[in-house]
Formats: C-alpha cells, structure tokens, sequence
C-alpha cells in the first residue's frame, strides 16, 4: 500500500516527538548521553552517567549570549575537577554567571580524550538547555 507524504511526514514527528519527550521531560531533567541536569531550590545539578569523567560549565543561557567571555575547555584535573562516573556536582545558583530574569541555564560538558600523541584534550562535547524551578 502507498503511503502519502502526509503519512509518512506525522510518521516522522511521532517519531521525533518521542525521543524529544525521552530527553526533555516535564520535570525539568535534561538527558544527553547519559549526562544529565536538572534545576532546583536555587541549585543547578549535573550528574555523570557517561562512560568516562565529565568537565563542566554552566551559565545563564541569557548571560551566554550577550557576555564576552572565552572558557576554555579545561581537562586539567588538578585546576578543574572533573563529575566522576556515577557522580553530581551541585552549582548554586549564586555561583553562575546569570542574568537576573534568567529562565534557563546552558549546561556545557565534555571529555579528556587522548589526541594522536596520547595527550589528553577537550572532546566529545555536549550540552544541555535547563530550565530554571
């Protein structure tokens, strides 16, 4: 049987929609690759599920846009800690660059990974949108 273009195109979308409502729930929580983050009681939380350590930075998504600042990715251990495997870090609120009618927070994470020399550097980048309760 032949389907339509506008079968197969809602076809898409529930599809679509259902990974979408699979990382980006009601509850605030914000999943990508097994790093996950959420907003409450003035604290920003980032847990690592991921395969390997975490770096992190979280900003004001309002705050980001109109900033100028350059961070650069760290995986140096000893200066910036990374979120071990299984582990959170807890930032409050009063420790983030924010705007004061922020509505959400930009939730930068990423990996040590080893260059071709086996120098560890920033990769495996990700990010997370999380609304702030």
């Amino acid at each position: 049987m032949l389907r339509s273009g506008l079968f197969r195109a809602c076809g898409w979308i529930a599809i679509l929609g259902a990974f979408v409502a699979a990382c980006d729930n009601p509850s605030g929580v914000r999943e990508l690759n097994g790093v996950s983050s959420y907003a409450r009681d003035q604290h920003v939380v980032v847990t690592n599920n991921s395969a390997s350590p975490i770096f992190t930075i979280v900003v004001g998504r309002n705050a980001e846009a109109r900033v100028d600042y350059v961070w650069p990715p760290c995986v140096d251990t000893a200066k910036c800690p990374p979120v071990q495997v299984g582990d959170s870090r807890v930032h409050p609120y009063g420790t983030l660059i924010l705007d004061p009618s922020e509505k959400e927070v930009v939730v930068h994470w990423w990996h040590a990974v080893p260059d071709k020399f086996g120098v560890q550097r920033a990769g495996d980048f990700g990010v997370l949108i999380v609304p702030l309760y």
